[in-house]
């Protein structure tokens, strides 16, 4: 492997392993137009004990020059590059240089509020090292940092929450956890041959899977990560993220045979219906209704509500009518009055304009609270927790 490293600028002259210290990991791929705005996010972290490592996979454009620019400004920058393999792969060498306890992964086009690893390692050592993953809450943003309509409830899952990760990956997306570096190691990073495979987009859902079968999963409630939604990010790839989690499924089916088939078959239809969702967002209709179809040979009862009608009527109108600015107004009133959009994404705000305590999301409905409550009933953990050694997979009865 071709491997270039900037040390000049970096604190990683014969440095060991530091308690408590925290390896950034930034995977970057012709992402000149957001890159400094995501370090800059970072930079500006209360928890200054951290080490920022961008792996540049390859990018034709000026990420890695735009890199090293920053990297004047901070000698906790650190560059390497590697020719294009894909995020898995250059995530995992960015990890394989960490010196920290802890790894935090962030895309190259997200951003963070400025507390969020001070509010993580709080929760971390509060947990021990019965915790191997501690997430937060994600507000979508756009090309320009203002939050944009979302809808869906935040789930509060900690514990044992394999099964309930199963249903929906509620850690919502790579930007968001803080992993501890050697429990990372010893699931074996992040899986690389998907690329290979075809199926990129589901790395991440598979490394907190491998967790949470081994170890507890803890949640700072807080909008931490600003996630953002452009043409270029890889879960807009609808082909690629489909063969990908079906993968991961897959893996995770013959890992636990146990596994009632309902649950799977729910988590199929939410995965689809989300497909789907998405697509008839950006007017893909027919691609859009195959994946609407999948849902409803899996979960018919939820395909059919008249929520997703409604939130279909919703998607297809709005795109016909947003260069109307009477007509955004119109439906900006509505939504606040329906309570059916968070007021920080009908007001324009940009997401450090936020505050990130308030959970301004609609409720889960009464279906959803029930099959979650299955979920959580499924565990995969032993009854005491072991730090070190393989952990029982049998569930509770």
């Amino acid at each position: 492997m071709l491997l270039s490293v900037n040390y000049s600028n970096s604190l990683r002259g014969g440095l060991a392993p530091v308690a408590r210290f925290v390896s950034v990991i930034v995977p970057a791929y012709n992402a000149s137009a957001t890159i400094e705005r995501t370090l800059r996010s970072i930079m500006v972290q209360t928890y200054a004990h951290l080490e920022i490592i961008v792996v540049d996979d390859g990018s034709n454009d000026h990420t890695a020059a735009i890199v090293e620019r920053v990297g004047r400004e901070d000698p906790r920058i650190i560059l390497l590059r590697q020719p294009n393999e894909g995020v898995a792969a250059a995530r995992n060498l960015g990890v394989a240089h960490a010196n920290g306890e802890f790894i935090a992964p962030i895309d190259a086009d997200d951003i963070w509020h400025a507390r969020k690893i001070e509010k993580q390692i709080a929760v971390m050592e509060k947990g021990g090292d019965r915790i191997g993953l501690v997430y937060c809450y994600s507000r979508l943003i756009d090309e320009h940092d203002v939050v944009t309509p979302q809808e869906g409830r935040q789930d509060k899952a900690r514990g044992d929450v394999y099964a309930l990760l199963i249903l929906s990956n509620f850690v919502g997306n790579g930007s968001s956890p803080l992993i501890r570096r050697t429990y990372l190691q010893e699931v074996g990073g992040y899986d690389s041959s998907l690329r290979a495979r075809g199926a990129q987009g589901c790395e991440d859902w598979g490394v907190s899977l491998s967790i949470a079968e081994r170890w507890e999963i803890e949640l700072v409630p807080e909008y931490l990560v600003g996630y953002r939604i452009a043409a270029g990010n890889m879960s807009r790839n609808h082909v690629t993220m489909a063969r990908s989690w079906e993968i991961v499924i897959a893996d995770a089916q013959r890992g636990h045979p146990e596994l009632p088939l309902k649950l799977i078959r729910w988590a199929r239809g939410n995965f689809y219906r989300w497909l789907s969702s998405g697509c008839v967002g950006r007017g893909q209709i027919w691609w859009s209704l195959y994946y609407l179809a999948i849902a409803l040979g899996y979960d018919p009862s939820e395909t059919c509500s008249l929520r997703l009608v409604r939130d279909y009527l919703t998607r297809m109108v709005n795109p016909r009518i947003e260069g109307l600015r009477i007509a955004r107004f119109v439906f900006r009133i509505r939504d606040l009055l329906w309570l059916r959009r968070p007021s920080s994404s009908i007001l324009g705000m940009k997401y450090l304009e936020v505050d990130p305590k308030v959970n301004d999301v609609v409720q889960v409905r009464p279906r959803e609270i029930c099959r979650q409550s299955i979920a959580r009933s499924l565990t995969v953990l032993s009854d005491t927790v072991l730090v070190e050694g393989p952990r029982s997979t049998k569930p509770k009865a």
